[in-house]
């Protein structure tokens, strides 16, 4: 008996078939054999112009359509989630670290409608970490962390750590081992690593042993 199973992330579909097409999605991964389907949900540059409350109807029934699960809620983070926007949300400014928390509990309720056991998330920074700031960053980064740990907890949902390199979240937290310091500040047991191999590769020296270590 197979002991694995197989997701598959949406927006490698391009977002016209994520957001305006999703059945194409669901219908092409259940022919070749998926067990589930990650997705992204319809916020900053992402969406098309889909309300998120009709996303999460449309995918409730794709689910009893094609019976494939939600595996993992994909939060876009950093300046990239929106970059028309002043106001990304980060982990290492004050301002930017409350939009992140205030943001990953709408997607956090988004998880629960549809049964997804895991919301992704990121340390992105919002300006270079220094000598200087690194501890104040930190505090904010804990802080906010918990914050959005707690509120998943009441929802059943649990956060894992997605894109750790620092090309995408900047040079603060961008290695397996640093992402299980952070969760250890945190003192959460509700926060995990999500690895896979396309981002192990931009930055683990060892992606084999940062996977087990993980």
């Amino acid at each position: 008996m197979n002991k694995f199973k197989y997701s598959y992330f949406q927006l490698t579909f391009g977002q016209k078939e994520a957001y305006l097409h999703p059945e194409r999605s669901h219908e092409r991964l259940k022919r070749f054999g998926y067990d589930a389907i990650e997705i992204t949900p319809p916020k900053g540059r992402y969406g098309l112009g889909v309300k998120i409350e009709h996303y999460v109807e449309t995918h409730r029934q794709l689910k009893a359509d094609f019976g494939l699960a939600v595996s993992c809620i994909n939060e876009c983070w950093g300046e990239m989630w929106d970059p028309y926007s002043p106001t990304f949300k980060t982990l290492t400014e004050q301002k930017t670290a409350d939009l992140a928390v205030s943001e990953t509990r709408s997607t956090i309720d988004f998880a629960a409608e549809l049964d997804a056991p895991c919301v992704t998330i990121a340390v992105a920074i919002h300006a270079s970490v220094t000598a200087d700031n690194v501890a104040e960053c930190t505090a904010i980064a804990v802080d906010a962390l918990r914050r959005m740990a707690d509120y998943a907890r009441t929802r059943n949902v649990r956060l894992v750590f997605k894109a750790t390199n620092h090309l995408e979240m900047g040079k603060f937290v961008n290695t397996a081992a640093n992402h299980k310091r952070m969760i250890e500040l945190t003192g959460c047991d509700n926060i995990g690593i999500q690895l896979d191999w396309f981002h192990v590769n931009m930055e683990e020296l060892d992606p084999y042993e940062a996977v087990m270590d993980a």
